[in-house]
């Protein structure tokens, strides 16, 4: 593996840093269209998008909101997250890297 790669365990992706800038702009992208361009939302979608992939895990919140369950979810957003829980979630099933 190359020094720029990650690949975590049970990945199935090797996360490149181009893959990595797919991400981020597919996200940004998502986030803009949504009125939502706040970095730290960009950042949570990206890191949604990623989990979902299984290119990378995300945390508690990230978790949450890939595997559906809101009431986790909720209790563990920051004031942020809280505010743009549609587009976060949405982010899930309808933003995707080209």
């Amino acid at each position: 593996m190359l020094k720029n790669q990650l690949k975590h365990k049970h990945m199935t992706q090797v996360l490149t840093p181009e893959l990595e800038e797919k991400y981020i702009a597919a996200a940004t992208d998502y986030a803009t269209r949504w009125n939502s361009p706040d970095p730290h939302v960009i950042r949570i979608i990206q890191s949604v998008m990623m989990h979902r992939d299984d290119v990378l895990r995300g945390g508690g919140f990230v978790e949450a909101v890939v595997n559906n369950q809101l009431l986790q979810a909720v209790s563990r957003a920051d004031q942020t997250c809280y505010a743009n829980l549609k587009v976060i979630v949405s982010a899930r099933e309808y933003c995707y890297v080209d």
